[in-house]
């Protein structure tokens, strides 16, 4: 069975700082506190929606409010749950003035009635709309919204039957409870009027087949009205959304429904309820009666809005009281009424765009290689204070490609194992390799990710994620990498909104793990504490995250030096922890780029607490990181001509097992100059050309300009060039576009990446 759950709490605006300063306040400067508890879950989007009407209502008043937002879910024993949820919110809130409570649940008199036996909330204004009960109560605070909802439903209604006067039969769909009362209330009240004559009759359905079968045989002077609560004997597992999608193409009758969720779904439209409209008049009705005494009784819930496609179908003209943005399936009537000639026009204007895309092309080439001459121009005049910057983004380029060499020799090496008999020694000596090539390998992109940052090449990912999963994820990090400490990891995610943020959360992971590391090497016992809130700013949303540790702490001189790029407090020849220094640098450059702040707090023998807060929009939804399959044709790899160029004996070696074991065989040179000398006198045609970069004698970028160029052979000069390379910076990447290579490969090399690339080059060469 459900229970009464307190999901969350949503606070807009801010606490009272204190009860003296309170009482010390003259009445208008008093904040006031105002409880909503809704009956949906607020991650849904039309909760999302509501709260975004109740912030904007919030916005605007003068006096300052606090909007507080408990999500409820109540289960038919109403009794046994309404004292437990009682006295939750009277713990909760028994320091806090609550000035008004506003509830939107089909329980509300239930649940008020238990408010108002408490001497807590005895004499709060109590708010209740949307309430299906219509109970009389003897609380004087109580104020009834009913109406508004019924209002609504009157005007849905009229505008149905205006629309479709000839209406001889309604069809309902059974719901739960009372849900369909006040429709049916006022159908039947309409049937009382001599302008309209028709019969009401409820649908049933017992699966999607059956509701399909039903309303493909509605007659055609009827109409259906779609309930989102469907009766006890349905059987259906699906969200009403998706019931409605699956039923409402295969319907011979229009389909109403009263909801903005089922827009643009099935339905034709009217007096829809909108939630941002509903946030708004709910803050706008409390305002109201708490500072008039008085409640307009024509504030809107709702919205008219319309389907232009089944308007269109049912020939109902569109109201030119609804916006554009409520107006859903838009169409073009130019497709629609000139299919032929729009088919011909597309056709012409994409061989111009052809034309012009070819003709760009060529100028693009030229217009490259004058920008690329000015460029060297513009460099031998630039100021000296850019020449120490260029020196050391240099000087870290050079450094991190001098690593990857090696770490794709050793990654090739233990993934060359990995695929070899081994036994329990072997394979545990194989696994701390690769521990160990990883560790090098994330200290090697650290540094690279710092470089990008100071020449502002780095770009961050906007893709809808759940900061509830990224702290998770940290979380089993930490306790992965503390394994070996007697130390305790807590995890502080209670307060923290799940919903769907657009951002980069493998940036702020990096910034999470990197947090972490730290927080783990410098505590030796004790307790680690990582948590995250989110809190409504405008249009954005703040994520306040943090790092607590029990460890060995930093005094308050050192604080100051530890967010330059490589400083570390310890004497590098007397430290006993490894580091580059470069973590909590990175750490702040990404956290700026991301509109936020971090900032340290540590006393000596205590520990430290680290926060830090980033910006973020609001996603749609949560994107689902589905492993691609490996597609790739082996054979018409295995068939094509490989001409490996690569300076590095290791790499050679490495590079070709690991290719053997797909069954792959190449041809070794080892510097472009061999590789232009060995196209022009062999008779072999090559299919494709696996180019290092950085060799002696001539680099790949010169081959292949070369190739390019028709040095090597007019019949070579269009081979497809993969370049593998330890050089993985952007610059790099455009610069191997540029020469001519067709795609970039960064090492190590992941062998099924370099298939897929090879397969790619084949086929869009052929």
């Amino acid at each position: 069975m459900k229970s009464l759950l307190i999901v969350i709490i949503v606070l807009i605006g801010s606490l009272v700082p204190s009860h003296t300063l309170a009482t010390e306040a003259t009445e208008a400067e008093k904040p006031i506190n105002i409880l909503i508890m809704l009956s949906y879950n607020p991650v849904l989007p039309w909760s999302q929606k509501y709260i975004e009407g109740i912030s904007n209502a919030v916005a605007i008043e003068k006096r300052k409010v606090n909007v507080f937002v408990e999500s409820l879910y109540l289960e038919a024993d109403i009794q046994s749950n309404v004292p437990h949820f009682i006295r939750t919110l009277e713990i909760k809130y028994q320091n806090l003035h609550i000035d008004a409570l506003v509830s939107d649940s089909l329980y509300s008199q239930d649940l008020f009635k238990g408010l108002y036996e408490t001497e807590q909330f005895k004499d709060v204004y109590k708010f209740s709309f949307n309430n299906l009960k219509n109970q009389t109560s003897v609380d004087p605070k109580l104020v009834d919204l009913y109406d508004y909802s019924l209002q609504t439903i009157t005007k849905q209604t009229n505008y149905i039957l205006s629309t479709f006067p000839n209406t001889k039969q309604i069809y309902i769909n059974n719901s739960i409870n009372n849900f369909n009362r006040p429709r049916l209330v006022q159908l039947q009240n309409l049937q009382q009027n001599e302008q309209y004559e028709f019969s009401i009759h409820f649908l049933d359905f017992t699966s999607i087949a059956d509701a399909i079968s039903r309303v493909s045989a509605l007659p055609e002077d009827s109409i259906f009205i779609y309930l989102p609560q469907f009766g006890p004997n349905s059987n259906q597992n699906m969200t009403p959304k998706s019931f409605l999608q699956a039923i409402a193409p295969h319907s011979t009758a229009p389909i109403f429904s009263s909801w903005l969720t089922f827009m643009g779904d099935g339905i034709v439209g009217g007096y829809i309820l909108d939630p941002i409209a509903q946030g708004t008049t709910v803050i706008k009705a409390v305002m109201e009666k708490l500072t008039s005494g008085t409640v307009n009784p024509n504030y809107p819930f709702a919205s008219w809005m319309i389907d232009q496609q089944l308007a269109n179908k049912y020939d109902i003209p569109i109201p030119d009281n609804i916006s554009p943005e409520h107006i859903f399936n838009r169409n073009t009537n130019i497709v629609i009424d000139y299919p032929i000639e729009t088919g011909v026009l597309v056709a012409f204007v994409a061989f111009l765009g052809i034309l012009l895309f070819w003709y760009r092309q060529i100028k693009l080439a030229d217009a490259m290689r004058i920008i690329e001459q000015a460029n060297i121009k513009a460099e031998q005049s630039a100021a000296s204070a850019t020449r120490s910057s260029e020196a050391k983004s240099k000087f870290l380029a050079n450094i991190s490609h001098e690593i990857r060499t090696p770490i794709n020799g050793m990654f090739g090496v233990l993934n060359i194992l990995s695929k070899t008999p081994l036994n329990t020694e072997q394979l545990n000596l194989m696994q701390m390799g690769r521990f160990c090539t990883d560790t090098l390998l994330r200290t090697v992109n650290d540094v690279l990710d710092f470089s990008k940052l100071e020449s502002s090449q780095l770009q961050l990912k906007q893709i809808g994620f759940s900061p509830v999963q990224v702290l998770k994820e940290s979380y089993g990090y930490a306790l992965l990498i503390s394994d070996d400490k007697p130390i305790t990891i807590h995890l502080e995610i209670d307060k923290l909104i799940d919903v769907p943020l657009l951002g980069d959360q493998t940036r702020i992971r990096q910034i999470f793990d990197n947090l972490i590391n730290n927080a783990v090497k410098f505590t030796d016992h004790g307790d680690i504490t990582l948590g995250a809130t989110i809190t409504p700013d405008n249009s954005h949303y703040v994520m306040t995250c943090w790092i607590n540790d029990t460890g060995e702490g930093i005094s308050q001189q050192d604080l100051t030096r530890l967010f330059q790029p490589f400083v570390q407090i310890e004497d590098s020849y007397s430290k006993a922890r490894s580091g580059t220094g470069l973590g909590l640098a990175l750490c702040k450059e990404l956290v700026e780029l991301m509109d936020g702040s971090i900032s340290m707090e540590s006393q000596l023998g205590i520990g430290t607490k680290v926060t830090f807060t980033v910006h973020l929009s609001l996603a749609d939804d949560i994107a689902v990181d589905k492993p691609e399959e490996l597609l790739v044709d082996l054979e018409a790899v295995q068939r094509a001509n490989i001409l490996f160029v690569e300076d590095n004996p290791i790499n050679q070696e490495i590079t070709i097992v690991q290719l053997q074991h797909y069954g792959i065989t190449m041809t070794v040179m080892n510097n472009g100059k061999e590789c232009i000398d060995h196209l022009l006198c062999t008779d072999t045609h090559y299919d494709i050309i696996l180019m290092d970069i950085q060799m002696p004698i001539m680099n790949g970028y010169d081959a292949s300009q070369a190739i390019r160029n028709g040095e090597a052979g007019a019949h070579n000069r269009d081979i497809p060039i993969i370049a593998l390379t330890a050089h993985v910076s952007l610059v790099e990447q455009q610069k191997a576009l540029q020469v001519g290579m067709n795609k970039h490969i960064n090492k190590p090399i992941v062998p099924e990446n370099l298939l897929k690339a090879i397969e790619e080059c084949l086929s869009s060469s052929k």
